[in-house]
């Protein structure tokens, strides 16, 4: 059985949201990444993605130290990618981006 941490990281990222740039913490892609990894190093196991996000591929790389038996990725399908053929193309799109072979939710 999975231990899954009670807080979880969400992985939302947008380097054009305006009101990152007022309020003066526009992240880069490198910043990103290491949030992840600090959450992961503070005890957070769970990260939650979606496809919409375009967070899977800076989440692959900021998963690489980790053993995959210690991680509890969860993704979302886009809400237009809902037929069951879609579902499927974008579970596997999801999985390559992110580098695993199996999404745990």
């Amino acid at each position: 059985d999975k231990k899954v941490s009670a807080i979880g990281m969400g992985t939302y990222y947008d380097p054009t949201w305006i009101a990152a740039s007022v309020l003066g913490f526009r992240k880069n892609k490198k910043q990103h990444i290491e949030a992840i990894k600090r959450g992961l190093e503070s005890g957070i196991n769970l990260i939650d993605t979606a496809e919409i996000y375009n967070t899977e591929s800076l989440i692959s790389e900021a998963i690489k130290p980790y053993e995959r038996e210690e991680l509890f990725i969860a993704t979302k399908v886009f809400m237009h990618h809902l037929r069951r053929d879609k579902v499927i193309k974008s579970c596997e799109r999801s999985l390559q981006k992110l580098g695993l072979k199996q999404i745990d939710l």
